[in-house]
């Protein structure tokens, strides 16, 4: 290298390692993850996946052939698994994704001949075709997940009868003469940062999936399917739930973790198709080395373990991201898939209308403008089938307008969160019980001078130290210091020798700086506008960044300068491990215990009736489960009181700003809440309520005049008969006297 370039190396690696030391004394030294550091637990974690990392790399260094090298990781990995109660769980939701590849691969298939579309189109046909089949049996009102198990074996069993004998050949595996040692650390790591989340989800489910992500049985399912309005109101009720549908049938089983599995098996594929981009764009051998860096963040790997659809998104929008690549590289048939990756990704979350949108409506820009394809390229592709990208773009429209037809018809908008302020603009009307939730603003009732300093904070805290009030669910879903690291990569580029491009070279970074630019400044704007900031709303602009990073540095005449830059980041790797190791959305330390005898899965709902039990509710949750339709609004902590085995919905719920307080201001406002979501029983935890506060008096007023029928009094404990037609009486009166006696009061 000459001189120029070693001085623009060594500042990369000093800018790096200066961030690195300044966020570890921030952070772990003396910061918000110094007592996680501190337990045995993490020690015990810490140990172990040092030993797993170990076999891994022996693994993949010395295995003679591909085939053992496949033997070593599957016994490594399944001994890890059985020994964390999370074997069962992994397998199961991978035959279902296996099966819903299937699904593609056989309608693919049929329509334009086996094996010519690829595994990542296929497996997102699979997705949409089960969606829709879901949607329809839904509105034949057939949609329990009894049936739809009934539908996943009946059409796997046909799918496979009808390929018997046209899969491909396997190909005989020669010897190996194994990895390199540096390879083979990169993807050891890689399958440690999969056995980190895999070890401890079981014990790590957050808020946010115990309030909504793993109770689509109750949410979704009331006997008919989806479209049946369960008298919820909260918003997160409303969300567009193509992600839950797709995964009705792992809902039911008795551990979370065979539905939050599939999200693991969704990274795995981001990570696939990751890599893909990233040989278009940078080459073979930075490859390995992106899908390791992409690997080691928290902001990606965190949210593995979470059963909410941000990675279900990432997944559809990264193989947006491909196919529009793909499409510029001359494939005509890409553009269709892209499209339908793009619509089938708003199904997911409402988020995905803005981000979804920045990165298809720039590729379009940029393809209007620049007439991205040759009319030689053209004519290659004309004699291929157009049957399979119409059938994509076809399912993709029809899986959202099903899964939008759940909202519209429960809300009157097809789609909610803080679209609601806007679509009402335009002439939606919003449905009873439902309120307008507006754009947060966070420059609200604060002096410009003061939203700079604040802005600024914000800003230095994603870069290098996400703690503080805003920065609560930063550090949970954090990119570590890759943005630091790319910037000063980009940076330090402008410095450096570039090779001369050819022509298709310059019309991919041209495409590239469209996309992302743009991309960016949007995020920022987001960044700087809302008042609460969630590290999962930059995962793709993580992506994105990588990418833009990775296809400068192979931009550089110098390969050995190149190498140095992609080597400087081995600390960023490192650095964001550990905070994986110490950061998950529910803040647990450590892996699931260790036990050998069990049923290969971690018995949630047996556990939440233990913990359920223990507060004094046995009896209270054996009339609740003698029906899973039975509706219930529990007046106690939130998302504790959702675990009962029916369809609950929380005082906050209502009360929150996710609801509607004005349906608890007066008591004849509740009483018709209850009647439009027939609400069968209300719970009043002990010790939840305080005479001070509004679901005291509404409680006693509820009694007083019959609507609420005390059923069950246990240690201090309520559960209620609802009956919105009752009135006072010197029965209801005597309830009201029971109820003072026997229930327990906050205080």
């Amino acid at each position: 290298m000459t001189g120029k370039e070693r001085a623009a190396i060594t500042t990369l690696a000093v800018l790096v390692m200066a961030a690195a030391v300044y966020s570890w004394n921030s952070l772990v030294a003396d910061g918000i993850l110094t007592w996680g550091m501190k337990q045995r637990a993490y020690w015990e974690m810490a140990g172990e996946i040092t030993a797993v990392f170990a076999l891994f790399v022996l693994a993949f260094r010395f295995s003679p052939t591909t085939m053992v090298r496949i033997a070593a990781i599957g016994v490594i990995g399944t001994v890890f698994l059985w020994a964390h109660q999370a074997f069962a769980a992994v397998a199961v939701s991978g035959l279902y994704a296996a099966y819903l590849w299937i699904m593609g691969r056989w309608l693919l298939g049929k329509l334009c001949g086996r094996g010519t579309a690829g595994a990542a189109r296929e497996f997102l046909v699979g997705c949409m075709f089960v969606v829709c089949m879901f949607c329809l049996l839904s509105a034949l009102g057939a949609g329990r997940i009894l049936y739809l198990w009934i539908f996943v074996a009946v059409s796997a069993a046909a799918a496979a009868a009808d390929a018997i004998g046209g899969w491909p050949e396997g190909r005989r595996e020669g010897k190996d003469a194994g990895q390199s040692l540096g390879q083979a650390c990169l993807w050891a790591a890689v399958l440690t940062f999969f056995c980190i989340q895999a070890g401890r989800m079981n014990i790590a489910v957050d808020f946010d999936s115990l309030w909504y992500g793993v109770r689509s049985p109750y949410i979704l399912d009331n006997g008919r399917g989806i479209y049946e309005n369960m008298g919820t109101i909260g918003i997160v009720y409303t969300y567009s739930k193509g992600f839950e549908v797709l995964t009705l049938p792992l809902s039911a089983l008795p551990s979370y973790s065979f539905a939050i599995g599939f999200n693991l098996w969704l990274l795995a594929g981001i990570l696939w198709i990751f890599g893909r981009i990233i040989r278009i764009c940078a080459g073979a051998h930075a490859s390995d080395f992106g899908i390791c860096f992409l690997a080691s963040l928290p902001g990606i790997m965190n949210m593995g373990i979470t059963a909410k659809s941000d990675v279900a998104t990432l997944f559809f929008q990264v193989l947006l991201l491909y196919e529009m690549i793909l499409y510029l590289k001359g494939d005509r048939q890409a553009l269709w898939y892209g499209l339908g990756a793009f619509f089938f990704s708003w199904t997911m979350k409402p988020t995905a209308l803005v981000f979804s949108t920045a990165v298809m409506g720039m590729s379009g820009v940029f393809f209007a403008v620049t007439k991205r394809i040759s009319g030689e390229e053209t004519r290659k592709k004309k004699t291929e089938s157009s049957a399979g990208p119409a059938a994509a773009l076809m399912l993709s429209l029809l899986a959202l307008g099903g899964i939008w037809t759940r909202t519209f018809l429960i809300t009157g908008l097809p789609v909610t969160s803080v679209f609601s302020s806007v679509l009402t603009r335009i002439g939606f009307q919003l449905k009873y019980p439902f309120c307008v939730q507006k754009i947060p603003n966070s420059s609200a009732g604060i002096t410009a001078a003061q939203w700079l300093k604040d802005m600024a904070k914000r800003i230095w805290g994603i870069l290098f130290n996400p703690q503080g009030p805003d920065m609560d669910h930063v550090i949970l879903a954090w990119g570590s210091l890759a943005v630091w690291f790319f910037l000063c990569v980009c940076t330090i580029w402008l410095f450096l020798h570039k090779r001369e491009r050819a022509r298709e070279e310059k019309r991919l970074d041209g495409y590239l700086h469209t996309v992302f630019w743009p991309f960016s400044v949007c995020c920022v704007i987001s960044l700087l506008m809302l008042t609460q900031v969630d590290g999962n709303y930059f995962m793709l602009f993580y992506v994105l960044l990588m990418i833009y990073g990775f296809r400068l540095v192979s931009r550089l005449s110098n390969k050995k300068a190149a190498r140095a830059v992609f080597w400087t980041g081995i600390p960023v790797i490192l650095f964001s491990g550990i905070i994986m190791t110490l950061t998950n959305w529910s803040w647990t330390t450590g892996f699931t215990p260790v036990s050998w005898r069990h049923m290969g899965y971690y018995d949630h709902q047996k556990e939440q009736q233990r913990m359920m039990e223990e507060m004094g509710n046995k009896e209270i949750w054996e009339i609740l489960e003698k029906d899973s339709r039975h509706r219930l609004i529990a007046i106690g902590d939130h998302p504790q009181v959702l675990a009962f085995p029916c369809n609950a919905q929380s005082y906050l719920d209502i009360t929150g700003t996710w609801g509607n307080v004005a349906l608890v201001k007066y008591m004849d406002n509740f009483v018709e809440f209850m009647r439009y979501g027939k609400t069968d029983y209300v719970y009043a935890q002990a010790g939840y309520i305080g005479e001070d506060e509004r679901s005291w008096s509404l409680t006693c007023d509820l009694i007083e005049y019959g609507v609420l029928i005390p059923v069950c009094f246990e240690k201090g404990n309520m559960l209620a008969k609802v009956d919105t037609e009752g009135v006072r009486t010197e029965e209801s009166v005597k309830h009201l006297e029971e109820f003072l006696e026997k229930y327990v009061r906050k205080g």
